[in-house]
């Protein structure tokens, strides 16, 4: 053991002190150092910062005094979140920001009703926030490519997902429907600057979903309101009432609609005692259906797909058809007009609630079976055959 009393400066100051030098590590004033390191302030300086007993080099600690720094990006992407949140607060609506493991979706906004009451209608939120989003804007859109994992997650999300952007410089907030976007097979979400991100844009974006819920009313009101609601179009009255009830199917626990039915019963109707048998379609027709299944939406009768509703509208210009099932508040207007009905003693299908069966048409599946069976004989070498397409087209 060697041991040298060494003058030296350490933190800034003189001192003497006895340094034992010992495989490797020093032991200045009886303190060791830890481990294969050396006492962080204690060593002699020899020159620089380097220790004059083991040549180990110094810790400049002390001298520079450094603390953890937040990048500028910290505060931009904050100030996104903060647009957000005063928005909901604008719109009496509830922001829960995601607290842990934001993985493409930083937090839901749900409906308060007039009292305040949770309505249950929610929209996902997604922020990017920074003036390096608006890149490659025009006079209407900000073009948002989203990679392409929350494409795929954004598109699957089981409620609308509305992606926001916010420039802080310019104190522009601008939202769209991601989800119905991408659904529609858009790569590229152009977001429309007129599409504020506000109170009132808020409102617009929960309505992506379909008509906010109305407030709950007794069973009575809610089979007058739909009594009330009828077709102008048809020489036969069809009402709300008629494509409810008339559509009823899986032991009553579900709700189906399509031009079929709406087909058949203007048929049965037309050809009812002092009818003419004919029945018109038009502009108005489509304008109550929509209104139906409005109606469904906004009193949470069944749990019908409103997006895919407006899509195949949007989309493929076609009237949509569903099976949706129903709600707790549909299956008690089931059991509220059933009781009525048992009050008249209807049986079988003179029920007014009673289940019908809906059938595909199978028309040409003799030629659609042969085909099938052929494709799923060849199905590797075709699958084969678009892999190789797809590489050589990069």
């Amino acid at each position: 053991m060697a041991v040298a009393r060494t003058r030296g400066v350490a933190s800034g100051g003189c001192y003497v002190a006895e340094v034992v030098a010992r495989r490797g590590s020093c032991v200045l004033n009886g303190r060791a150092s830890r481990g294969p390191g050396h006492v962080t302030h204690g060593h002699a300086r020899a020159s620089g910062n380097v220790c004059a007993i083991c040549a180990c080099p110094l810790s400049t600690r002390s001298a520079t005094m450094t603390t953890p720094a937040v990048p500028e990006t910290a505060f931009t992407e904050r100030a996104g979140i903060i647009q957000v949140d005063l928005a909901a607060c604008a719109a009496r609506c509830v922001w829960r920001e995601t607290p842990t493991r934001d993985i493409g979706i930083d937090g839901q906004i749900e409906h308060l009703n007039a009292e305040r009451r949770a309505t249950g209608r929610m929209i996902a939120v997604q922020v990017k926030s920074g003036a390096s989003y608006f890149e490659g804007e025009d006079d209407e859109c900000v073009p948002f490519t989203p990679k392409p994992e929350h494409a795929n997650y954004w598109a699957s999300f089981p409620m609308p997902v509305i992606l926001v952007l916010h420039d802080p410089t310019r104190g522009m907030t601008i939202w769209e429907n991601a989800r119905s976007a991408l659904r529609d097979g858009r790569n590229i979400i152009r977001v429309p600057k007129a599409q504020r991100f506000d109170a009132a844009g808020l409102i617009e974006a929960l309505e992506s979903e379909g008509p906010l819920p109305e407030p709950a009313m007794g069973e009575a009101e809610l089979v007058r309101r739909m009594l009330g609601s009828k077709c102008p179009d048809t020489g036969f009255e069809i009402s709300t009432f008629d494509l409810f009830f008339q559509g009823l199917t899986d032991a009553a626990g579900s709700l189906y609609f399509g031009m079929d039915l709406f087909h058949e019963l203007a048929d049965v109707g037309a050809a009812l005692p002092g009818r003419d048998g004919r029945f018109s379609i038009g502009a108005d027709t489509f304008a109550f259906i929509d209104r139906y299944v409005a109606f469904l939406v906004a009193h949470s009768l069944a749990a019908v797909d409103f997006d895919q509703w407006l899509r195949a509208s949007r989309v493929h210009d076609l009237v949509g058809n569903f099976i949706s099932p129903l709600t707790p508040r549909g299956r008690a207007l089931v059991e509220y007009v059933t009781r009525l009905d048992d009050m008249v003693a209807g049986d079988g299908y003179r029920r007014v609630a009673q289940e019908r069966f809906v059938q595909m048409d199978t028309r040409g599946i003799e030629q659609r079976t042969e085909h099938i069976v052929q494709f799923k004989q060849r199905f590797e070498e075709l699958a084969a055959r678009l892999a190789h397409s797809d590489r050589a087209q990069g």
